[in-house]
């Protein structure tokens, strides 16, 4: 009789773990590549002596750009707010982009008041993979 509820128990666990194991597998791949503290604070100080040197008219929204590269993994995602009034100008993005660390990066620029975004995947080679939404990047001629 021990036999069989070990056999039973077994036969379950089996299962159990056979449907689990994407899951499990799924949530360790992403906490895998998420960057580290080490390197999202590494950024986050290069991208503020950036800012100070150039006189960008941004400030890092430090908490933001944390819960996000937490968020969605892979890459340092950092979070721009612009401290003036107005629209984000592609000379900005130019400036920053050129002074950039080596590695992937995602830049979110919003408006003061946050009521506008645009953001920008960047490459190793620093240039722009990707940005969205298109309608502001296509009138910034960022593709």
């Amino acid at each position: 009789m021990k036999n069989k509820s070990f056999v039973s128990l077994n036969i379950y666990i089996f299962i159990f773990f056979l449907l689990a194991a994407p899951v499990i597998v799924t949530n360790f791949d992403h906490y895998l590549s998420i960057p580290t503290k080490k390197e999202q604070n590494k950024t986050i100080e290069q991208i503020s002596t950036i800012l100070k040197q150039t006189g960008l008219p941004y400030e890092i929204d430090v908490s933001e750009s944390k819960k996000q590269t937490k968020e969605y993994g892979v890459r340092v995602t950092i979070v721009l707010v612009r401290i003036l009034n107005g629209q984000f100008k592609r000379n900005e993005v130019d400036t920053l982009l050129e002074k950039l660390p080596d590695g992937d990066i995602n830049i979110t620029f919003y408006t003061k008041g946050r009521t506008t975004y645009i953001d920008v995947l960047i490459d190793e080679n620093k240039s722009i993979t990707s940005c969205f939404p298109f309608e502001i990047c296509k009138i910034m001629e960022i593709d």
